[in-house]
């Protein structure tokens, strides 16, 4: 028996909420927020019937944002509204964050994909057709960075420092897995387990004082066959274009 949840398709008479087709259905149009709205450059609508309206979201969708320092807009019924979005079927928070979304900040998705994602039900193609870190990435990552003696810490002037491999990943200073994820580890062919033996080693960043370089002069030159523009220094021999190998004699 397949158990899948399936997706329904938006019309004008659906309740987001019982997912029943009903003759009297309450729009409530939420959009044009800006900086500092959850929904910022999000916009959608909601529909529900008599029976599953709420008496305050005509409130909630059309309140009036107060503004901090004159452009960020600060809306006290959000939560609610998140909250009532979080009360719904599955099937209906796909219609009001993703069928029916508009804006910059939409990222619209297949609606049957949207669910599988929401479920954690997805396959990892799913995920990298939306550019999205697929579980089994995930589960590398955090498996494979922590216990990899590939992984070393490298350190700044400033005494900050981070975690990282040679072969792309990175985490946090103690070795532990960054807020970021690095995909790198899930098809790694370096990952090698730490032993009882391992200690982390320490790779500091080279800096150069400026204050103790020397300046030195340098001829400034064209090169006839390819046009490159050349400088070399002033005691060299060689006049040679690093770009055609052209060699050039020299005179007074």
């Amino acid at each position: 028996m397949n158990n899948k949840i399936k997706s329904v398709d938006y019309n004008e008479k659906i309740c987001f909420k019982c997912l029943k087709e009903k003759d009297n259905i309450h729009t409530y149009t939420l959009g044009y927020r800006g900086y500092g709205s959850g929904f910022d450059n999000f916009n959608t609508i909601l529909q529900l019937c008599d029976d599953c309206n709420h008496g305050e979201l005509s409130i909630w969708f059309n309140e009036e944002p107060e503004l901090i320092d004159g452009y960020c807009e600060d809306y006290k019924y959000e939560d609610n509204i998140f909250e009532f979005v979080k009360s719904l079927p599955i099937q209906g928070r796909e219609l009001f964050e993703n069928q029916c979304a508009r804006g910059a900040c939409s990222y619209p998705m297949e609606s049957q994909d949207w669910i599988d994602v929401e479920l954690g039900v997805a396959p990892d193609s799913i995920y990298k057709e939306y550019g999205m870190y697929s579980p089994s990435e995930i589960k590398a990552y955090e498996e494979r960075f922590p216990t990899c003696e590939n992984v070393y810490l490298k350190t700044y002037k400033d005494g900050s420092g981070s975690c990282r491999c040679d072969y792309g990943a990175y985490g946090e200073k103690d070795g532990s897995c960054g807020s970021n994820i690095s995909d790198e580890c899930y098809t790694c062919s370096h990952y090698k387990k730490k032993g009882f033996d391992y200690s982390m080693r320490e790779e500091k960043e080279l800096y150069i004082e400026k204050g103790k370089l020397k300046r030195i002069e340098m001829y400034e030159w064209t090169c006839e066959v390819c046009g490159e523009i050349i400088h070399t220094h002033i005691h060299s021999e060689d006049f040679i274009c690093p770009k055609c190998y052209q060699y050039y004699n020299d005179y007074e």
